[in-house]
């Protein structure tokens, strides 16, 4: 099996413009392709369509092995600190959670997201009950309870849109 290590920017980058992404693929969507010649047929079959194509690219994340690299630079404290001001901010506003439909559009950009990672091994996820779900890797929050609240940002640049976060909001410098 080829391992991470050796998948250069240049080949990422390459393959990501190949898939018609505007951006490198990752790490993971590399190795896979990599390593499995079906899944590297089906990805260069649906480069065209992509409902499918972010399907196969959001499974390859799924599968990927957490490694020491794919794990956020967040510690425990940081986490408690940063969901502690979120409460905050939702008891301010009432506890106002957004509409369904919004919910499910933030959490389909989410699942579609490289950065979208099983939660690692820390105190604040597994206090939380958030240890067997689904972390973002540049914010470290449980994404199933971010997409919710209104106050809420995703710090993920959309490849799609020049500007704008991931779902469809302008990017912000505070936007963890």
């Amino acid at each position: 099996m080829i391992e991470n290590a050796g998948i250069s920017a240049a080949d990422r980058t390459e393959l990501g413009s190949l898939l018609g992404l505007g951006a490198p693929v990752s790490g993971a969507v590399f190795a896979k392709a990599l390593n499995d010649p079906d899944y590297a047929r089906n990805l260069a079959l649906c480069r065209n369509t992509p409902a499918f194509r972010d399907f196969l690219l959001a499974q390859a994340e799924r599968e990927a092995p957490e490694t020491a690299e794919a794990m956020p630079e967040f510690s425990s404290l940081e986490l408690t600190a940063k969901a502690t001001r979120s409460f905050w901010e939702w008891a301010r506003s009432g506890f106002a959670t957004l509409d369904a439909e919004t919910v499910e559009a933030r959490f389909e950009a989410c699942l579609a997201c490289p950065n979208l990672m099983a939660a690692p091994d820390l105190l604040a996820y597994r206090v939380t009950g958030a240890d067997r779900q689904r972390v973002c890797r540049l914010c470290g929050c449980v994404a199933a309870r971010k997409t919710k609240l209104p106050h809420e940002r995703c710090p993920g640049a959309d490849p799609e849109r020049e500007g704008y976060n991931r779902w469809g909001q302008p990017l912000a410098e505070d936007a963890a």
